[in-house]
């Protein structure tokens, strides 16, 4: 049997392609920087002008389906434009321009889930600038990675800010990430993961800037809402509520079943949001990460990323399971080189490791990953030998992996020393 050909584009592809393979597919992608690990794992279409040039660039791509990744759900009228003029390219295996301008919105989204009962931060247009307290953050309507997001003080006024943006009122708490995925009126829980802290041996460009993930996720431990129980007896794997919603009646039968990912009370605040979503946004699609804060039991969601997120790799890794187009156990490949390991209770992180000044990266070839995509790397998002990073982009992704919490941190931590040798940043 054929494998599917799968078309990926967004800023960068490497993770999602990596994804693929693991669900026996073969990639084919288009991103900003073409790293030496994708032009290793994939076919890899140029890119002459990101992302404009896009609909042009795979124009005479053949493939059996295409999803996008981070960043590109900022332009819809891109991914309009390719399912305008790209039929070669297959059906879009993910969420329509017209629900990313909806879910997307941030005034949209508070409305919706307020007028269903659900607690919301609240959100000001920039024509409305709040009391500069530091109580509110000001953000990009085009965000992605915590890209320019700030805290709105005194300081903040002084200086311009250089796109469109709103303002976004503060939380506390700890920062996680919950995927789901929807078709044809089924919510899948496919998992959970926690937001790694900004770190100085990240040298991440802000303080909201995305360093990494770790999972899969465990228990809360609600003694202390900004601590994550270590324990891994503590994993929840009991089942979510299988039925139809009553409470909606524009939906008929609305099914929600997979691995609860939370605690009993914070996974019923996360079914409500998503029924919200997939209610108000009839052409959502696919995979959809909800990115949120736990504070005292509560769940305030802070951003909904309706595509490929940068914590599904580690939940593949960690669980071993390719959940990419669903937990669906005939998905399974059967190619001999890509059949998973066997199931394991580790924990696997990731953390981007970003350039405090411009640099010229050496030859970091010797990391290049295992064919195998089921395989752990050191590191991932490899630059070509002599790349050019600029200052506040990131160089590549070091991962750690172990048996608990502790020691998984310990051999990322010893990676990332060892990688910050090697390019003189540490």
């Amino acid at each position: 049997m054929s494998r599917r050909r799968i078309l990926i584009l967004g800023g960068s592809t490497r993770a999602a392609a990596d994804s693929v393979r693991r669900a026996g597919c073969l990639p084919i992608c288009a991103d900003m920087f073409a790293d030496l690990d994708l032009r290793q794992s994939a076919d890899v279409i140029p890119v002459r002008q990101y992302p404009h040039s896009l609909p042009d660039d795979v124009r005479h791509v053949q493939a059996d389906g295409w999803f996008y990744c981070g960043a590109l759900e900022n332009y819809p009228e891109i991914i309009a434009a390719i399912q305008r003029h790209n039929p070669n390219c297959g059906p879009l295996l993910g969420t329509s321009p017209e629900a990313l301008r909806q879910v997307r919105d941030p005034q949209w989204l508070v409305q919706r889930l307020r007028s269903a009962g659900i607690a919301a931060l609240d959100v000001l247009p920039s024509s409305r600038p709040p009391e500069a307290d530091g109580s509110w953050l000001q953000k990009p309507l085009a965000s992605a990675g915590g890209r320019s997001i700030r805290v709105w003080n005194y300081a903040a006024t002084q200086v311009p800010f250089a796109e469109p943006y709103y303002f976004h009122r503060r939380t506390s708490g700890v920062a996680l990430s919950a995927i789901f995925f929807y078709e044809a009126n089924h919510i899948e829980w496919l998992g959970g993961a926690s937001e790694l802290q900004a770190q100085q041996s990240s040298h991440p460009p802000s303080t909201f800037a995305y360093c990494g993930s770790c999972g899969p996720l465990h228990r809360i431990n609600f003694s202390d809402a900004h601590s994550v129980d270590r324990n891994e007896s503590c994993r929840l794997r009991c089942r979510c509520h299988v039925g139809t919603v009553k409470s909606m009646p524009t939906m008929s039968s609305v099914i929600v079943s997979g691995n609860a990912v939370f605690q009993s009370n914070v996974q019923v605040q996360l079914d409500k949001i998503a029924r919200v979503l997939v209610r108000n946004a009839p052409a959502l699609r696919g995979l959809v990460g909800l990115d949120f804060c736990l504070h005292n039991g509560a769940v305030w969601l802070t951003e909904v990323n309706p595509r490929f997120t940068a914590s599904i790799e580690v939940l593949e890794l960690s669980t071993r399971r390719s959940i990419v187009f669903g937990r669906d156990e005939e998905q399974v490949p059967r190619h001999p080189e890509l059949e998973p390991p066997p199931p394991s209770t580790r924990m696997v992180a990731k953390q981007i490791l970003y350039a405090p000044r411009r640099l010229i990266v050496g030859d970091l070839s010797r990391f290049a990953r295992s064919s195998n995509p089921w395989v752990i790397p050191t590191i991932a998002d490899v630059p070509l030998p002599g790349s050019v990073v600029e200052a506040e982009w990131p160089i590549c992704t070091v991962f750690g992996a172990g048996p608990n919490f502790d020691e998984m941190r310990q051999q990322l931590r010893e990676r990332v020393n060892s990688i910050h040798s090697l390019l003189s940043v540490g």
